[in-house]
């Protein structure tokens, strides 16, 4: 089993314990991206955008599958409306290696300068999540 198949099992047996947190969902969109299986993917953003018709999803959480799947405009969408609620996840963006294909992009640098913060060099983000430098 590769990797992001051992990754997805886990999510799976997670979601069934902890009844399909929006958050388990995404990682496992995300998952599914990575491995490139982009209808998987999909399906799961789905089942998030079904799961914010039930109850609050932080927005924050699909704009990380956006990224994901390489929709960056989407993100930035879900990103705004995260700021709008108030997430409080938000200021993960700055750090979180998931969202280091937005770096390079103005958009970023306003929403984290909306928040309050700088943004952070990808080499910077991996070596704080313990990914190392590239």
């Amino acid at each position: 089993m590769s990797m992001y198949g051992e990754a997805i099992a886990r999510l799976d047996d997670a979601m069934v314990q902890f009844e399909r947190l929006p958050r388990l969902v995404a990682a496992q969109a995300c998952a599914y991206a990575a491995a490139g299986d982009t209808n998987e993917a999909l399906n799961r953003l789905g089942e998030l955008e079904e799961l914010a018709e039930e109850r609050f999803v932080d927005p924050f959480w699909t704009s990380a599958v956006y990224v994901a799947l390489g929709e960056h405009d989407r993100a930035f969408e879900m990103l705004d409306r995260a700021y709008e609620a108030g997430s409080m996840r938000l200021p993960n963006v700055s750090v979180d290696p998931k969202f280091d294909p937005l770096r390079d992009d103005p958009r970023l640098t306003e929403l984290l300068g909306r928040i309050g913060l700088e943004p952070v060099p990808i080499e910077a983000s991996r070596a704080l999540s313990g990914r190392g430098a590239v």
